[in-house]
């Protein structure tokens, strides 16, 4: 990559972020090098990993490329886990289970939604209830999962709603994520909620 890097600030300690340091600085420069390449108008990018989008959104934003970035939705198996390579490394019994990680963002987009819920506390805690439910449920003599993180932001900047910032969510640009870990395997998924600008 060279001796030159392009560094989101703050990323790191964000979800995806503090599960991986460093990853998306690595992102940013490979990124930033094929748009100064290929000078497109625009680029396309998966929903699926949000923060990604959302760090190369911010990118594009601050270092001023003359593109859009948009945003293309998550694609789904029938039983709702997001699509991904990793998946193939999923066993029978871990598969079964890992669309409960979309089972527990859907759980907190309805309390949102339907209920009218905006506590961070209460929304994190409806999704980690959840998560911890199903893995226990699904294994009495082990633990088939762990959560990695369990994450509410804004959608434009990253920054994360909660106990330290916001604790009452706003009506837009609002992205939770999660991911857990098979051990040999971790998934990931996110939705939006509220309008998005």
């Amino acid at each position: 990559l060279g001796r030159t890097h392009v560094v989101p600030k703050g990323i790191d300690f964000l979800s995806e972020g503090a599960a991986r340091p460093g990853f998306f600085t690595g992102v940013a420069t490979v990124v930033c090098k094929l748009f100064n390449i290929v000078q497109p108008t625009r680029a396309y990018f998966g929903q699926k990993d949000g923060l990604q989008c959302l760090v190369i959104r911010q990118m594009v934003r601050d270092l001023n490329f003359p593109l859009q970035v948009v945003p293309c939705p998550t694609l789904r198996e029938d039983d709702g886990l997001a699509m991904s390579s990793r998946n193939v490394y999923l066993s029978k019994e871990q598969r079964t289970v890992a669309p409960t990680l979309y089972q527990s963002l859907l759980a907190v987009r309805n309390a949102y939604d339907q209920h009218g819920e905006r506590s961070y506390d209460k929304l994190i805690k409806i999704g980690m209830d959840l998560l911890n439910e199903r893995k226990e449920i699904q294994s009495s003599s082990k633990t088939l999962f762990s959560v990695q993180y369990f994450s509410i932001c804004d959608a434009v900047d990253g920054t994360e709603f909660g106990p330290e910032n916001t604790k009452m969510l706003p009506e837009q640009n609002i992205m939770v994520s999660a991911a857990i870990d098979f051990g040999d395997c971790r998934i990931l998924d996110n939705i939006l909620l509220g309008e998005q600008s």
